[in-house]
């Protein structure tokens, strides 16, 4: 009789404990400002959750949480020039965010996964582009017009 105890308990372990350490997720919170990202296999996106609880029962499926709300980031260049040759200083605040409409949030994980994760890349993204906006636009207007 104890030796059968022992044999379910190694048995029920032997299941359970595998199941919660795999990509299960229980009562899991998706806050404002955040969406949810249901994966299947640790990579395929299969949903995008709005706020709110949470729960897959598959051992495959994993919940990444994506930031959604607004973003800030200052960008500066101290040599621009305008288009009369006029040296100019520009400081620029940015804000930004990722779109909440699914089909983008898909689009964005496929072709630009580090961004749609992690919100210091997204900066970088953000701030790479800036610099040749900035002085082409510069470049087309005179001090007096800006």
């Amino acid at each position: 009789m104890k030796l059968g105890r022992k044999f379910l308990a190694f048995l029920l372990a032997l299941v359970v404990i595998p199941s919660l350490t795999t990509g299960c997720y229980f009562w899991e919170r998706v806050k404002e400002g955040q969406l949810g990202l249901h994966l299947t296999d640790g990579a395929k996106l299969t949903k995008v959750h709005p706020p709110g609880m949470r729960n897959s029962f598959d051992p495959w499926d994993t919940l990444e949480i994506i930031n959604v709300s607004a973003l800030m980031s200052e960008w500066s260049d101290p040599d621009l020039v305008t288009k009369d040759k006029q040296p100019i200083s520009l400081v620029l605040s940015i804000t930004y965010s990722r779109s909440t409409d699914e089909a983008d949030v898909r689009n964005m994980f496929s072709r630009y996964h580090q961004q749609a994760m992690d919100d210091e890349a997204l900066a970088r993204m953000v701030i790479a582009r800036i610099p040749d906006v900035a002085k082409t636009v510069t470049a087309q207007y005179t001090l007096d017009e800006i």
